[in-house]
């Protein structure tokens, strides 16, 4: 059976119910914000000066910071259900192996910990220190670091190799219907909070915030949501859930379009061409954006990607450092990121952590892979006129953080390149 058919909303819905739900869901819904809004004063955002004259055709943006969950990216949600499921169907494995750029490694390793069970992560050579660091913080003693591979495909191979010897279970970072299910709740919540759907906990915005943006959130529709893509597992949740949404009476169309880097574009060229594209158009090239560097798109995820995604563009390597340059340089969105810190229990702890680690706090900054949404709105790669011209008004556009987890060499390299 393809994985596309092994997909369901009643597994989501019980993902959903385990993260998010209001009977005991065990994580706090991440923030959203509005940096955007039509006709609104105030100071120019990082976003909208993305926008520049396609500024017309939207009637609000949208972020959702899911770069505020505890281990700085959305990947948490996914291995926590994985180790869910298995709990569920009573076969939770003794130890598990997998291979990640960095953020699957960190909620593997979180994940893994908490259940008591061994790890073995095996990265990319050139994987950035911060998510070196916080894995081996995460996981403990439950966890094992090997760094083995120039591109995660390579640390897949090494990841595989150590399955065969050893008998342990694979958590594939995308390719796992589980795993899809977890990242599915990202969506959910977007969902949640902007089809006027009944509040189960607390949304996390600020309350100075709340005054001006709640009116716009509740009962707005998400017309467009903007998702980075690797290997498709976090956009195939988020198509899947809007595709659900779509179906009910009185919901509204809404475009879910990926971006990938140009270095790392095989999932868009394979959705183009409407055909498996196997290998990026630069197998060698690197990217900022490490996070989504997966060089070879797979069959089973394209077939899921075609099923539920309208579109994917790729965005060049200056307007991804751009997009990083512009967030850390948005006051705006830092200073509600800050205060939205100070109400946000895991953003807390997670402060304690890295501080008491030695460790630079990203959490105000977006990494590589995160700047892709916004990086195609400065690149103009999605077309905001036409998702406008087909419903016949202004679009209100949702952008998805997914990640916070940037060297500070790095991020100083590009504020350099691109001072604000």
């Amino acid at each position: 059976m393809a994985l596309v058919d092994k997909l369901s909303m009643q597994s989501i819905g019980a993902a959903c119910e385990h993260l998010c739900g209001p009977d005991g869901g065990i994580f706090e819904r991440t923030p959203m914000i509005v940096p955007y809004m039509r006709d609104k004063l105030g100071p120019a955002s990082s976003i909208e000066r993305a926008l520049g004259p396609q500024r017309e055709f939207v009637e609000g943006a949208v972020v959702k910071l899911d770069s505020m969950q505890k281990a700085g990216t959305f990947k948490r949600r996914g291995a926590e259900v994985f180790f869910k499921t298995r709990e569920r169907e009573g076969n939770l494995p003794s130890s598990v192996v997998t291979a990640s750029a960095g953020n699957h490694a960190q909620g593997v390793a979180l994940a893994a910990a908490k259940y008591g069970i061994q790890s073995t992560i095996f990265m990319p050579e050139g994987a950035p220190q911060v998510k070196i660091d916080r894995v081996k913080l995460f996981g403990g003693e439950f966890v094992d670091v090997v760094l083995e591979g120039a591109f995660y495909d390579e640390s897949v191979l090494a990841a595989k190799e150590r399955v065969e010897e050893t008998g342990a279970t694979y958590v594939h970072a995308y390719q796992d219907p589980a795993v899809i299910c977890g990242q599915a709740t990202i969506a959910y919540e977007i969902f949640e909070k902007m089809t006027g759907m009944p509040q189960s906990r607390d949304s996390g915005i600020s309350v100075d915030h709340e005054k001006m943006a709640q009116q716009y959130l509740e009962g707005t529709h998400p017309d467009v949501i903007i998702v980075p893509v690797g290997g498709g597992g976090l956009i195939t949740g988020v198509g899947m859930i809007a595709d659900h949404y779509e179906t009910q009476p009185g919901r509204g169309k809404t475009y879910v379009v990926g971006v990938q880097s140009g270095a790392a574009d095989s999932m868009a060229r394979s959705f183009k061409a409407e055909a498996l594209v196997p290998e990026s158009t630069d197998m060698e090239a690197t990217t900022c954006a490490d996070g989504i560097m997966v060089k070879s798109a797979s069959p089973d995820m394209f077939g899921c990607v075609r099923r539920f995604v309208d579109d994917i563009v790729t965005v060049p390597e200056g307007a991804i450092e751009q997009a990083i340059a512009m967030v850390y340089g948005d006051a705006y969105i830092a200073e509600t990121q800050e205060r939205m810190r100070r109400q946000n229990e895991t953003a807390k702890m997670l402060g304690e952590h890295v501080k008491g680690a030695g460790m630079v706090d990203m959490m105000n900054v977006v990494e590589g892979a995160a700047a892709t949404p916004l990086a195609s709105l400065i690149s103009g790669a999605v077309n905001l006129e036409a998702y406008a011209n087909e419903l016949g008004r202004p679009v209100n556009v949702v952008l998805v953080h997914s990640g916070s987890n940037i060297d500070r060499p790095r991020l100083d390299a590009i504020r350099a390149r691109y001072p604000l």
